[in-house]
This record gives C-alpha cells, sequence and structure tokens, in this order.
C-alpha cells in the first residue's frame, strides 16, 4: 500500500476508535521496514556480517547466544526515511567501531572502554537525511562482542528492551491487533515449542522471528484495551498450542481479548501452508484411513478434504486454548475468540468448513467465535489497463466498493453476502482480517503515478470510509 494511502486512511480513523471498531496488522520485523518499533534498533537488524560487507551475512555467530565471534558488521536500518540523530551505543566487550559507508554516512564519538565491567560505550551520530545506519566493528576482543545495543535517540539503557513511546501510542488507538506479520506466519516452519525464537536471542528478524512474549510486552503498555489476534503456525504441535495458551493466561492483561487463528490464507497456494495442508489432507484419508473424517460424505474432491482440515485444525486450537483458560471462557464473544478465516470471493473455503465442523463436531460455535475474510476493492474493469488517469483509478476502485455493499443483495454473485447468510446461520460474527484499496492486482506495474496520485487523493479517504460503512452496516466486525 502507498504510504500516501496509509496516511489519508490514518487520518481518517484518527478519532474513529470511540465510534466503531478498527484493527491494525503490525508488519514484520526487517531492516528495511520504517516502523522502527523497538527501541534497540539491534533487535531489527539482519543477520549479522563481515565488517567490509555488513549485509552479506557471511560472519561468525554462537549458536547458543546468537551473538558475533569475529570481527562483524550489522545492518541495523535500510530505505529509511530520515535516521538523523543520536544512538547510544553500548556492548560486552571492546572493538574499533565505524560508522559503515563512508564519513558522510556518519561518525563514532565519545567512545569509552571500562576495563572492570569490560563494556564499550559510544554514540553513533547520523546526519540528518540518511536512510540507512550499518556498522563495523573490528579488532573484537572476544572475538566478537555480546550484549550488544544501539539505541533509538532519547532513550537510555534502562528502555533497552522495549518498544518505542511512538508506536506504544500509534497502536493505542486501535481496538484490536493483528501479530500475523509480527510471528513471520507465512511459511513458518515452527513445529515444537523449543523452534520458537528466545526473547534473549540478539536479533529478532529472519531467519528467526518475534517471540510470543512480544506480544503482551507490547500490548500490555498500550493506552488503552486492545484486543489481539495471534496466528498459529501450521505445524505447530500440540505442545506449541499450549505453551502459547499458557504464555497469554500468564503475561496478559485479563481484560484483553485474543482471537486465535490457524495460520493464515491457508487456501493461498502462494504459501507453504496451503500447499502442506493440502498434502495432509489428502494424506489423512488416502493413507491413514481418514481419522478426521474429511471425505465424510464420500467426497472425492481434494481441495474440499484440504479446507475441512483448516476447519479441523482451528478446532484442535480451540480444544487446547479451552484447557488453559477453560470451556467456558472459549467461543463466540468470550475471550478466546476462534477464528475460521476464508476468501472473500470464494464463499466454498468457508462454507465447506462449517458444514464439516457442523456434520462431524457438532455446531461451529460450540469451537468458533466467527469467520473472517480479507475483503479487497481493486481497479474493476481498469484492473489490466495501462495509461489509466488519475480518475481513472479513483472510478475503478469506487465500482469495486459497490459489490462489497450489502445493497448488491445476498446471492452467490455477492460473496461477501453468502459469508453474511452462513456465519448468521450458525450463530457466528464475521471479521476482516485484511482489506483496503488494492492497486496492484490485473497489472501491479501499469499506470503508476495515475495510482500514485489516486492514493494521495483526498476521494481515496472518501472512498475508504464509504467501504467500511458498507462493511458495518453487515454487521460485520
Amino acid at each position: 500500500m502507498n504510504l500516501c494511502t496509509i496516511i489519508s486512511i490514518l487520518i481518517s480513523i484518527s478519532n474513529i476508535r470511540a465510534d466503531v471498531a478498527i484493527g491494525a496488522g503490525l508488519d514484520g520485523l526487517r531492516d528495511w521496514s520504517r516502523s522502527l518499533p523497538y527501541v534497540n534498533l539491534i533487535r531489527q537488524s539482519r543477520i549479522w556480517g563481515s565488517p567490509s560487507r555488513p549485509w552479506d551475512g557471511n560472519a561468525t555467530f554462537d549458536p547458543i547466544t546468537g551473538w558475533p565471534t569475529s570481527d562483524f558488521g550489522t545492518v541495523l536500518s535500510t530505505n529509511a526515511v530520515d535516521m538523523g540523530g543520536t544512538y547510544l551505543l553500548n556492548a560486552q566487550g571492546n572493538a574499533q567501531v565505524i560508522v559503515a559507508g563512508g564519513s558522510s554516512a556518519g561518525r563514532i564519538a565519545n567512545k569509552t572502554y571500562n576495563s572492570s565491567t569490560n563494556t564499550l560505550s559510544a554514540l553513533v551520530i547520523i546526519p540528518q537525511g540518511a536512510s540507512q545506519i550499518m556498522l563495523s566493528f573490528t579488532n573484537t576482543s572476544g572475538p566478537g562482542l555480546q550484549n550488544i545495543s544501539v539505541l533509538q535517540p532519547g532513550y537510555d539503557l534502562a528502555s533497552k528492551s522495549n518498544i518505542t513511546n511512538l508506536m506504544l501510542a500509534h497502536l493505542s488507538r486501535f481496538s484490536i491487533i493483528r501479530f500475523m506479520d509480527w510471528t513471520s506466519t507465512n511459511n513458518n516452519p515452527d513445529v515444537n515449542w523449543n523452534d520458537t525464537t528466545s526473547v534473549y536471542w540478539p536479533q529478532y528478524t529472519t531467519p528467526k522471528h518475534n517471540p510470543w512474549e512480544t506480544i503482551p510486552l507490547i500490548v500490555n503498555q498500550l493506552n488503552s484495551n486492545v484486543d489481539i489476534w495471534i496466528n498459529i503456525p501450521w505445524g505447530a504441535s500440540d505442545d506449541y498450542v499450549l505453551n502459547v495458551a499458557q504464555l497469554m493466561l500468564n503475561q496478559l492483561n485479563p481484560t484483553i481479548n485474543i482471537y486465535v487463528e490457524y495460520s493464515n490464507e491457508v487456501w493461498n497456494y502462494i504459501f507453504t501452508q496451503a500447499k502442506a495442508n493440502l498434502q495432509a489432507a489428502n494424506n489423512s484419508v488416502l493413507n491413514q484411513g481418514d481419522p478426521l473424517k474429511l471425505a465424510y460424505d464420500n467426497s472425492t474432491n481434494s481441495g474440499y478434504w484440504a479446507f475441512r482440515r483448516t476447519a479441523s485444525q482451528i478446532k484442535r486450537i480451540s480444544d487446547l486454548f479451552k484447557t488453559v483458560f477453560g470451556q467456558e471462557n472459549v467461543g463466540p464473544w468470550k475471550r478466546i475468540r476462534p477464528i475460521l478465516a476464508g476468501q472473500s470471493v470464494n464463499p466454498i473455503v468457508i462454507t465447506q468448513g462449517l458444514d464439516y465442523l457442523n456434520k462431524v463436531y457438532g455446531a461451529p460455535s460450540t469451537f468458533l467465535h466467527g469467520i473472517a475474510i480479507a475483503p479487497y476493492f481493486d481497479l474493476a474493469q481498469y484492473k489490466t489497463w495501462s495509461n489509466l488517469s488519475t480518475d481513472q483509478v479513483i472510478d475503478g476502485l469506487n465500482s469495486s466498493i459497490q459489490t462489497y455493499l450489502p445493497e448488491l443483495g445476498w446471492s452467490q454473485q455477492a460473496p461477501i453476502g453468502v459469508h453474511a447468510v452462513y456465519a448468521a446461520w450458525y450463530g457466528l460474527a464475521v471479521h476482516g482480517y485484511e482489506g483496503g484499496p488494492d492497486t496492484a492486482s490485473g497489472c501491479g506495474s501499469c499506470s503508476l503515478a495515475a495510482k500514485t496520485n489516486a492514493t494521495c487523493d483526498n476521494r481515496m479517504t472518501d472512498l475508504c470510509v464509504s467501504f467500511l460503512n458498507g462493511w458495518y452496516r453487515y454487521g460485520f466486525q
């Protein structure tokens, strides 16, 4: 999504929280992300590189602690708007430190080393307008260094494990936060609890991810009660799920509700989890005697088996959360709110899952709080056009929005309505887990100037408000 679109939407919702519930998805942690959520930029740094090429990932590190065991470089931030300021560097050990990229990239000042405590400290001074920060460490005394921190301007060591005040203030404006990207749900290989990232690991970026403990760390500090939406990795064992549940019970503010989803877009075959789910469904039916009863109706459609297996997995997760939070606290509008997610333009993903649960296990509301889809509105008839004008982009988006409005009806030609009817039939809520303007589908590289201008146009705010109003007229969340 273009930055101007984000700004226009945020302007339109600046005072909306008091009137309606609106959520946000917290993005994944990368050195090129502009969110900069952690006070300590080491958390978002790229895997340790060589001193001369900090981005190459070639430095050695301790597989137990994660700290470098040789001279090294680190990429703290790239693709930023303005990283100018004074950053506080601290580490255990000693080294020569420079800002990689030459004198114009920044300088090191006030470097000291305390031999009695074996600690290094320095100021990293980055000029205004800089778009990146990379550091190079040579003659390391370890070899390598430990307990490295590079704190954003205005913070001291007492805050080095925290989230920035700016991020906390921003997230406090929403009613719910989805942590799908934050915990790197897509293609996540975690199976057992010891596969997760420890809070003591230095870097929370690929191939690691933000630890689960960071979710209560964030949400417990917000200025208002903000519910959370978490996504369990597709291969997570029962023990993994139980550990997530126990962690949330022990560490999360008890007034905060927890929406829980099995992986993300398990119907979308660009993701590992969708392919793995289809394979597991086929194996279950064809080679294991169909213990989940995915072919309960003698269906031979492997795609249906996969949709039904997704439903069986969120039921499994729901049952496991019941053992931790109590059965009375799991279900519709209770503290734990399991979600079966589907595809907005293809209701059969959801209908197959709900009918399967109903036939094999009983009323879906016994296990679920609701269903969820991602209603993106696109350029409609202009999706593949080149040389569009700004007005045509706005017109296309507006045309697409009309197909999402309840006034269109409740037929198969109105897939949002089909989801509404099915959810109502089974007594479930409907949520949007993502949504908004999509100018990339069809031909993402076409008419870029017009698309950029449209996302900065005041009419984009009006479109988003119209879209949200239609969504809420359905009674959706």
